[in-house]
């Protein structure tokens, strides 16, 4: 989370969003855990999981989508990540160029 949150604040003024998904149904426990990480991610509650299982077929967890401007998956990333790598930041300025990133 502190990676994506770097993410998040590196690329934001290029038009880049983090929007974090709890499927926890408690928003005050979300607040605690964000605010004691240090993090300022919007975060999505999806206690019905409308949008994780329905929307977007999560079948494990951590899971990350990578979308376009124009709302196509580009990447979809199951399991952990490392979000301060190289692979990371390309495939995010390829999002943000509006070209499919390279493996």
């Amino acid at each position: 989370m502190p990676a994506l949150n770097m993410l998040h604040d590196a690329f934001k003024e290029k038009g880049f969003s983090v929007l974090a998904v709890s499927l926890d149904g408690r928003s005050d426990l979300v607040r605690n855990f964000l605010k004691s990480k240090g993090l300022a991610l919007p975060v999505l509650m999806d206690s019905e999981k409308e949008a994780s299982f329905d929307l977007y077929a999560v079948t494990a967890l951590p899971a990350a989508f990578l979308i376009s401007r124009k709302g196509s998956i580009l990447e979809k990333f199951i399991g952990e990540q490392d979000w301060g790598g190289e692979k990371a930041r390309r495939s995010i300025a390829a999002a943000l160029s509006e070209r499919e990133p390279r493996p």
